[in-house]
């Protein structure tokens, strides 16, 4: 039997008709990248990719459509397999990856970092920064190193602040890391926190025992060698030591440094030491027994021995020098330029030697005459301003350099130790005019960690203000780079994520190390709005 079909039919319809056409999800269907990273590859879905501009150049050449593998393989470079693994394990998960207490080790939070900061992918870098900010795992000086490795100013300044509260001197490892030029900011940034230690003379001469090393020559030859120099602080430190020293000026040396000048610095010795006692002349009645007074002519000392000498009388000669060596007077020079050179620097001596030897003088020890440099640099000024006067005067750091270039370390160390109590800090042109070292070590020297503090409670407000004032020039260039990385939700939130960090208080002067820690948490650290 013959069987007739309709096709008219609706199942025959239903069959005949064309499937719908499949719509891809917005969302869910991924075009997938092929990655080598050195002998690796990788197969990815693209969406994390197709938002950084740093592929935009891969992705136009090659294109995301269907073609063969080798066609579509992105060649990564500045990248290791397993660096390029851990991104994906953050962006792509996957088992075990999947949990939620699955969290990226330190070194993974950095290989993340660095490349989402290389290829420009804004969203995995917001990620990475704000989970390497809350951890407290990082050293402060290795977060210094990552801020400006990754433009993140708010790394450095918490770091640069916690530099500043630690009790103990940088090690050189974290000044190695930072740089020198930073190390003497942090130090800068402790003395506006917590002040600058006052040394004792005793510390002062100490100071520099490692530093400096000890030069040969002695205090005439240093005076020399300030006159060939020409710098008036040095002329004026030969002269206060020359002063102040208990050996009396010789011939030899009277001769080296000038008639003149050897005058002067034994009036100024003269005045320095302890005055002789005032001696009245008992009245013998000889003025009575003097026929004639008028007619006579009195001559002075000075002339008497010149008179002496001429008629040949020692004793005249004798009794005129020892009034001229206990007369409370000082010398003149025009006295010694009539009593010649030998006679005169004698006579000076055995002044010296009759003062010393009058009843209740004592020679002064390193304490008083420490006391008294400035009144022995007053008396120096009185006698030998006119040398003085003609020098130039130079800068604490001019000095130095000239005292190096002369050889002199009693001269560098002079200057240095002026640096040390001076009330201003070193400045950035003065560290590295010295050289950042020395620089360095003069900011160490200002705050030594082995002297108390002032017992002052500072916030964290107080340090944070500090650290902005030192390193303003060091952030605001920080910032500038990040303008680089800038991400669009970066508009609306005015400050990034930090841990948090308490109010200290010194309990006690000499260990900063031991804190009472307050209840109430320090004021975050506010970051300005930045523009594109």
């Amino acid at each position: 039997m013959k069987v007739e079909h309709n096709n008219d039919s609706p199942l025959n319809d239903a069959m005949d008709a064309e499937p719908p056409p499949l719509i891809k999800d917005s969302i869910y269907f991924m075009d997938m990248l092929t990655f080598k990273v050195e002998d690796h590859l990788f197969r990815v879905p693209a969406n994390h990719f197709t938002t950084s501009t740093f592929f935009a150049p891969y992705l136009e050449s090659s294109g995301i459509e269907e073609k063969k593998v080798r066609e579509n393989i992105i060649e990564l470079k500045d990248a290791t397999p397993a660096e390029f693994r851990t991104l994906l394990k953050l962006i792509y998960p996957i088992p075990p990856y999947l949990t939620p207490e699955y969290e990226p080790m330190m070194n993974e939070w950095l290989s993340i970092m660095k490349l989402s900061t290389q290829w420009l992918m804004l969203d995995i870098r917001r990620k990475a920064i704000k989970a390497l900010t809350l951890r407290d795992d990082v050293p402060p000086a290795d977060r210094v190193v990552l801020a400006r490795k990754y433009s993140v100013d708010n790394w450095a300044r918490c770091a640069y602040a916690e530099l500043a509260q630690k009790a103990s001197s940088m090690s050189q490892a974290d000044i190695t890391k930072i740089g020198l030029s930073s190390a003497i900011k942090v130090y800068n940034t402790r003395e506006r926190v917590f002040g600058r230690r006052t040394l004792t003379q005793v510390q002062l001469e100490t100071l520099f025992k490692d530093q400096v090393k000890a030069s040969p020559r002695n205090a005439v030859e240093r005076l020399l060698l300030a006159r060939r120099h020409n710098v008036a602080e040095w002329l004026r430190e030969g002269f206060i030591e020359l002063v102040r020293r208990s050996e009396h000026l010789t011939l030899d040396e009277g001769k080296n440094i000038g008639f003149k000048t050897a005058v002067r610095l034994y009036r100024a010795r003269e005045r320095f030491f302890v005055k002789c006692a005032q001696h009245d002349t008992e009245d013998t009645g000889v003025d009575e027994l003097m026929e004639e007074p008028g007619t006579l002519k009195s001559y002075g000392p000075v002339d008497r021995v010149a008179l002496a000498k001429q008629h040949g009388v020692l004793e005249w000669v004798r009794e005129a020098l020892d009034e001229l060596t206990v007369r409370q007077a000082s010398l003149t020079l025009e006295e010694a330029q009539a009593l010649g050179y030998d006679t005169a620097i004698r006579l000076a001596i055995a002044r010296e030697r009759h003062t010393k030897s009058q009843d209740g003088w004592e020679q002064p020890n390193d304490d008083y005459t420490n006391s008294t440099t400035s009144a022995i640099a007053t008396l120096v000024d009185e006698e030998l301003g006119n040398e003085l006067s003609v020098a130039p005067q130079y800068g604490i750091v001019d000095r130095a350099l000239k005292a190096r270039k002369a050889g002199v370390d009693e001269w560098l160390q002079s200057a240095l130790v002026e640096m040390v109590q001076r009330p201003e800090r070193v400045s950035d042109d003065e560290a590295i005019a010295l050289g950042m070292e020395t620089g360095l070590w003069v900011c160490q020297q200002r705050m030594d960690p082995e002297t108390p503090y002032p017992r002052r409670m500072r916030t964290q407000g107080a340090v944070n203000s500090a650290t902005d004032q030192e390193f303003k020039t060091e952030l605001h260039d920080i910032r500038e780079a990040a303008k680089f990385y800038h991400h669009p939700e970066d508009e609306n939130e005015r400050e990034l994520p930090r841990a948090p960090v308490d109010i200290r208080l010194f309990e006690n002067d000499r260990d900063m190390g031991q804190f009472k820690t307050m209840s109430r948490p320090a004021p975050p650290l506010k970051r300005k709005k930045l523009r594109d």
